[in-house]
């Protein structure tokens, strides 16, 4: 097992500066937010670190992802399906959430719209991970309340992109 040091350095070395986010449509967001030119320099000293819930009835695929962001710092929960995501969501209060959408009990649509009704006053990011593609697809997770549409197999550094960008807004709210 590596040292948590050495995880951090391995994935701050493999990340592109150029790495921006993408919009809900898939083109790239040079505008909104803010790009990840630092690296994981955010992830050091007292900064915020962003809760994250990832959720996917794949649980080998959501229980890496939590592991990876684990080894960065993050508290980390993962949910296997829609249901027991919103439950979990309710007592985590993540302030991120990576949510596939093709799941059993609850999809993730149908888990957006439910996470936004129940985290009114804290409401997370919410990032479809997901197979699911095509402008139906992007469309239907616009309309459920997505911020984020990114497609499996994901690229690591646009998820960390997605995640530091959140702990630099946390690091400017008012204390």
């Amino acid at each position: 097992m590596f040292a948590q040091d050495e995880v951090i350095y391995g994935l701050a070395a493999c990340l592109r500066p150029e790495a921006m986010f993408l919009c809900i449509d898939g083109s790239p967001d040079t505008g909104r937010h803010a790009r990840c030119e630092d690296g994981l320099s955010s992830r050091q000293g007292t900064n915020p670190m962003p809760k994250i819930l990832v959720v996917d009835d794949l649980r080998d695929s959501a229980d890496s992802l939590a592991l990876l962001f684990d080894a960065l710092g993050h508290q980390t929960m993962t949910s296997y399906d829609g249901r027991q995501a919103v439950e979990a969501a309710q007592s985590f209060e993540p302030d991120i959430v990576f949510l596939d959408i093709n799941m059993p009990i609850l999809d993730g649509y149908g888990t957006a719209r439910s996470l936004r009704r129940v985290l009114v006053d804290t409401p997370p990011v919410l990032v479809a991970l997901t197979a699911v593609s095509g402008p139906d697809a992007k469309r239907r997770a616009d309309d459920a309340g997505f911020d984020f549409y990114v497609t499996k197999p994901a690229d690591f550094n646009v998820l960390i992109t997605i995640v530091d960008d959140l702990s630099r807004r946390m690091e400017s709210r008012p204390h």
